[in-house]
């Protein structure tokens, strides 16, 4: 078997990514030292964690706790859209309170063992609207664009976690 290599890294309290890969890839099993939050937009992608597997549907939400193992495995050629977004848990932490915990979705899934969100009708949500949002941010360098980017990413936090 082959040693599970630790994968992508984090210089900053978050990164968010919109990749889509328009023909088969091969992922391998890997880690990161930081949480992992993948929205899927399509692909036909089963999503293991742990080795508990998940068939996704579009908009699901995957959680992914830092050192847990996973991968995606593409199923066939349609285009697999996503977002993704790597956070560190220590930046979580810096805003958590004892009445509210930012890595309680990710304590969740983890307890519950269950790393996916379904969530009907995402794409009219607060949560889905504050993401694209957040998204948009990546590119703006209005005025004071780092601190309403971290007010935005912020915001998506407590909406990922109302919704958890």
């Amino acid at each position: 078997m082959n040693p599970v290599e630790k994968l992508g890294y984090l210089e900053n309290d978050f990164r968010m990514f919109h990749i889509v890969d328009c023909e088969k890839k091969e992922f391998t099993y890997h880690y990161h030292d930081f949480n992992k939050i993948m929205i899927l937009l399509s692909g036909n992608i089963h999503y293991t964690i742990e080795g508990k597997e998940y068939l996704l549907e579009p908009y699901d939400i995957v959680l992914v706790n830092e050192g847990e193992i996973h991968r995606p495995l593409i199923l066939d050629d349609s285009p697999y859209e996503r977002i993704i977004i790597y956070v560190s848990t220590k930046f979580l932490n810096t805003y958590s309170k004892e009445e509210y915990n930012l890595n309680y979705c990710f304590d969740r899934g983890k307890n519950e063992h269950s790393n996916v969100l379904r969530i009907p009708s995402i794409e009219k949500s607060k949560l889905y609207q504050v993401c694209l949002e957040l998204e948009h941010s990546f590119h703006d360098e209005a005025f004071a664009h780092e601190l309403y980017q971290k007010l935005l990413f912020l915001e998506f936090m407590i909406q990922l976690n109302r919704t958890a």
